[in-house]
């Protein structure tokens, strides 16, 4: 339960720093140059997914073998090339394509160019943390990175009005976590355990493989989570886009840090014991996921009061439709949480290769998702939660004998239980 409540704050830490600079942005800088950084902001992101997203799936079992710890070697020499590239040359053209007046203050956000070293350098380091456990050393680290980024970008917006605040904010984050959990790697014992594989293991692992089957997974998942965005908008309008990507914001929050985290805990637990049987994979997914169910339907009954009992009263009544989406929606946070550590069990499985058909059937719904949204907001949440059920079913039909089904039913128990208490509330 420690695991799973440190890694959850080392995921929690960083994003509440980018919210608080991301609500000063409001008070000082236009909607227009906001909307400029949010085009960096995709780009970044959008790498990210395809590469950083990934490697981290597989950097813990790759540490097992010598092929995997040669890959994640040459991933460390060549992304920090590729990646300036890859994000250098879409800001170069989003700079380019903005009139002559709002130049000036795009140019802060080309910094984003030496994230990709950034994150690059840490990779082999953060697996090695993960593998011995050092969650809580791993949280400190994000907390302090985020608190020396809060303290260098607030000052900086308060002089600057300008995009340099948060674009110092996200760097300092990202730079500080890599120099702080470099330098206590001699803490964590970061012996080759290669000797203790099979040569079975050793001839199949196939650590590129499985990259390029998370990365597409990855960057479908990303594209899903864009186009809900980007159809809803020419079909629904801006006003009902908006809506939704308020609800959005309210509802995945904590949902999404809570399924991160536990996918970072439930790797290195179930790769640290060399046995991809399918009952020691169910038994070690259960185990965790029997903790962190019940903080997952909690994190969602919380969203619902908050939703109710707070904000409800603070906001107009404009926004009640909003509201009532982002109760529905908070609804996802179970099944995504499950379908976050389906890949690493599908890892483990080795059938990983399935993901990225599995997500893709979750981006294509984004098209009835768009077309619900032109009657009513929260019809377009409903068919929000009906995808990731959709997809968290699909993940499980292909896994199979290594589903952690005693946890699969608590979680279906647990949110059926919520879905009736927000069927009800939202029919009074």
């Amino acid at each position: 339960m420690k695991d799973l409540i440190w890694a959850f704050l080392e995921r929690v830490f960083p994003r509440i720093a980018s919210a608080l600079v991301m609500l000063g942005m409001t008070f000082f800088i236009s909607p227009s140059t906001v909307g400029i950084y949010a085009l960096a902001i995709l780009v970044v992101t959008f790498f990210q997914s395809a590469t950083d997203a990934a490697i981290r799936q597989i950097a813990v079992p790759a540490l097992r073998t010598e092929i995997g710890r040669d890959f994640l070697a040459r991933y460390s020499k060549r992304t920090p090339i590729v990646g300036a590239l890859f994000t250098a040359l879409p800001l170069a053209a989003i700079y380019i394509t903005l009139p002559a007046d709002t130049k000036a203050e795009f140019i802060p956000v080309f910094i984003f160019v030496l994230i990709p070293t950034v994150t690059a350098r840490r990779v082999t380091t953060i697996a090695y943390h993960q593998k011995c456990g050092n969650w809580k050393a791993l949280a400190k680290f994000q907390l302090i990175a985020a608190l020396l980024s809060f303290l260098v970008s607030v000052p900086v917006l308060l002089i600057t009005h300008s995009l340099l605040a948060p674009a110092l904010q996200l760097f300092i984050t990202e730079l500080g976590f890599t120099i702080l959990s470099r330098r206590a790697l001699a803490e964590c014992d970061v012996k080759e355990d290669s000797q203790g594989e099979s040569e079975i293991v050793q001839e199949t692992h196939n650590p590129h493989r499985e990259f390029v089957h998370l990365s597409l997974y990855s960057m479908v998942a990303w594209i899903q989570t864009q186009a809900d965005r980007v159809i809803m908008g020419p079909l629904a309008g801006a006003a009902r886009l908006g809506e939704y990507t308020v609800a959005t914001s309210i509802a995945r929050s904590a949902g999404d840090a809570i399924s991160t985290s536990t996918a970072n805990v439930l790797r290195p637990r179930l790769f640290n014991r060399g046995d991809s049987e399918a009952a020691t994979v169910r038994s070690g997914a259960d185990a965790i996921l029997l903790k962190s169910t019940p903080i997952a339907a909690a994190a969602t009954a919380t969203t619902i009061a908050g939703i109710e009992l707070v904000l409800r009263p603070l906001l107009d009544n404009e926004w009640d439709s909003s509201l009532d989406a982002a109760i529905i929606l908070s609804l996802t946070t179970g099944p995504t949480l499950f379908a976050w550590c389906m890949t690493v069990i599908l890892i483990a499985a080795k059938r990983i290769r399935w993901a990225a058909p599995i997500k893709m059937i979750g981006a294509l719904c984004a098209l009835p998702i768009a077309f619900a949204a032109v009657q009513s907001i929260q019809y377009a949440a409903t068919l929000a939660v009906v995808r990731e059920v959709l997809v968290l079913g699909l993940l499980t039909l292909v896994a199979r004998r290594y589903t952690p089904w005693i946890s699969l039913c608590m979680m279906l128990g647990l949110y059926t239980t919520l879905t009736t208490i927000v069927a009800l509330l939202l029919g009074t």
